[in-house]
């Protein structure tokens, strides 16, 4: 009878064995998992597998022991057995003895997932998650009307494709689709996790996210910087204009410029610390001239104003709360109507900082590090728009080779 291994002390044990022959070893969690000792003495994982249903049988190869240790082994063995032998998701449960046994578990299995969201989830991403309101939204107005009532164990792959198909068929675009597959997903990781009930796997495992081909791209152009600077004088958010020009000159977000606080302002280097932007980690924005000088005259604007205003930490202080602006939308938008640029958002403000430092022969990699990417694919979108550099570039061959007779 073959010798048997059960955790990753066992398999050490085995590997040390010496012999001329092959050895072969069968798992005790995984059905068909073996550890399997060449003459060489080399050890190697492999899956022999027999299906319950149709009796098929078939080696594959998992990979080296030296490379998996027996968790990865064991994952690896159960991605094989649900792509090549597709099982209802009674059996699956009943053969994935790896996973957690039922008796480590917290709560009963008759668990709703409203419940589970309710009980465990929201407590959990209100405290550790900055986005925690837009998860909130995106569960009471899509997740929770569709999967809400059902019990968390036997929520099904097809149950969050119908979810996905009833948001598209509202019109509503894939990253919205996405966004809420993403939140589903994160929620059964959770209990996972947490081995709050037990669960074979996660139900979005194998689902794919939509295409995204939602991103605008819309770049502001001299004459129209110039015509927003117009009609930004003629609004009664006198903070607006100081506001805009912040974010034409530095890149930064909207909400980047409204937290802004003096303190974080360094007129002698010329930099302007952000301690909780958007990716997490705090980052430091260079300043040009153009935007030292802004943020001074903004703090000279506010030495007219009252007291109370002065003595506020943030550069643009709202006059009824001394606080951040809670949102501009509304001063925004007349202003962009007077600029005639009803289809420009205040982001593109930001993408139209990138597009000029690309204009201007600065690299990617200064974009994604002056805007804070954390990932470059981020920053890849603003690719294209080197285009008129680099025929300039190109142009330089006809200078080197002189005067020529073309063919034309």
């Amino acid at each position: 009878m073959s010798k048997s291994f059960s955790t990753q002390q066992d398999v050490n044990s085995l590997r040390e064995l010496s012999s001329i022959e092959r050895q072969e070893f069968v798992d005790t969690k995984v059905q068909g998992l073996m550890l399997i000792k060449r003459k060489n003495g080399i050890a190697q994982w492999a899956l022999r597998y027999i299906c319950p249903r149709s009796a098929k049988s078939q080696t594959y190869r998992i990979g080296s022991v030296s490379e998996h240790d027996l968790q990865t082994a064991r994952v690896m063995a159960q991605r094989v057995i649900e792509r090549e032998y597709p099982l209802d998701e009674v059996d699956r449960m009943r053969q994935s003895s790896m996973l957690p046994d039922e008796s480590e578990c917290k709560v009963s299995q008759r668990l709703l997932l409203r419940e589970f969201v309710e009980t465990y989830y929201l407590p959990y991403i209100m405290s550790s998650k900055r986005s925690y309101k837009t998860d909130i939204s995106v569960l009471n107005n899509h997740i929770l009307p569709v999967l809400g009532s059902k019990e968390l164990r036997i929520v099904s792959p097809y149950d969050v494709e119908k979810m996905i198909q009833i948001m598209s068929s509202k019109g509503l675009s894939n990253a919205t689709c996405n966004r809420a597959l993403i939140i589903t997903r994160f929620i059964f990781n959770c209990n996972l996790k947490w081995k709050t009930i037990f669960i074979a796997h996660n139900p979005c495992l194998h689902m794919k996210e939509k295409v995204e081909n939602n991103k605008k791209e819309r770049f502001l152009n001299s004459q129209e910087i110039s015509n927003l600077k117009a009609a930004l004088k003629k609004s009664k958010n006198k903070f607006l204009p100081h506001i805009i020009q912040l974010m034409i000159l530095t890149g930064c977000r909207r909400g980047e410029a409204l937290q802004a606080k003096i303190i974080h302002f360094d007129f002698g280097r010329g930099d302007w610390l952000v301690p909780l932007p958007k990716g997490g980690k705090a980052r430091h924005i260079p300043l040009n001239e153009v935007a030292i000088q802004t943020v001074k005259a903004t703090i000279a604007y506010r030495s007219t104003l009252s007291e109370r205003l002065q003595n506020s930490d943030y550069l643009f202080p709202s006059p009824i709360t001394a606080e951040p602006f809670r949102q501009i939308h509304y001063s925004w938008d007349k202003v962009r109507k007077e600029a005639n640029l009803q289809d420009v958002r205040m982001h593109d403000l930001r993408h139209s900082f990138a597009s000029a430092m690309v204009n201007e022969g600065m690299t990617l990699y200064d974009v994604k590090q002056i805007l804070g990417h954390t990932n470059i694919k981020t920053t890849e979108r603003y690719a294209h728009l080197s285009n008129q550099r680099l025929r300039q570039a190109a142009s330089s061959v006809l200078d080197f080779y002189g005067e020529q007779n073309w063919i034309k």
